[in-house]
């Protein structure tokens, strides 16, 4: 069997802890240069362009440099799995939009103010709506916090629970042990 070995591996290479690491530090390089007013305009345009990269490597969990040299980040073949599915619900997913549609008409309402704060107000408006249409945010990833609904489906006596959030089988439970005797 011939093996090609690929230039650019396409498969997910970075692992969970990397994956925080690289939301915290690129939302710290757009937030240090808003808060400080001695910042300069290039500086933190710089730190910005820092910043895209590693949120884009971060959210599409593939890093092109991991790529590039064949390294990945991940322990584990299925570390990622239940770290990535989904951990908002439909009424979680609405209460974002809604929070980022307010945050960007009261950036939009004092255009007349010159204020920083503003600008920070319309770039906390992207997370949130951004987590909002992946029904997955990282915090929540990060401290195993799930709003995602599960679905109950009733066969006759039997509860089966199918869990939207993790790769596990789901069906019916197994019948209880009654010592080689069957219940009545």
């Amino acid at each position: 069997m011939n093996t090609i070995r690929l230039w650019m591996d396409p498969r997910t290479n970075v692992g969970k802890v990397d994956r925080v690491i690289r939301f915290t530090v690129a939302s710290a390089l757009i937030a240090v240069p808003l808060l400080y007013n001695g910042v300069d305009a290039e500086y933190a345009a710089l730190t910005s362009l820092f910043a895209i990269p590693l949120m884009f490597t971060a959210i599409s969990r593939w890093c092109p440099a991991y790529a590039f040299l064949h390294v990945q980040s991940i322990r584990h073949k299925y570390e990622n799995s239940r770290f990535y599915s989904r951990n908002i619900s439909k009424a979680d997913a609405v209460f974002r939009y809604l929070l980022g549609s307010v945050l960007i008409l009261a950036t939009m309402a004092y255009t007349s103010i010159a204020d920083p704060w503003l600008v920070i107000l319309a770039l906390l408006a992207i997370p949130v709506i951004h987590t909002a249409i992946l029904l997955w945010d990282p915090v929540y990833a990060a401290f195993e916090i799930s709003t995602f609904e599960r679905r109950m489906v009733t066969t006759g006596n039997t509860v089966n629970i199918t869990d939207f959030t993790s790769n596990g089988k789901s069906g019916p439970p197994k019948p209880a042990a009654t010592g080689g005797k069957r219940a009545a």
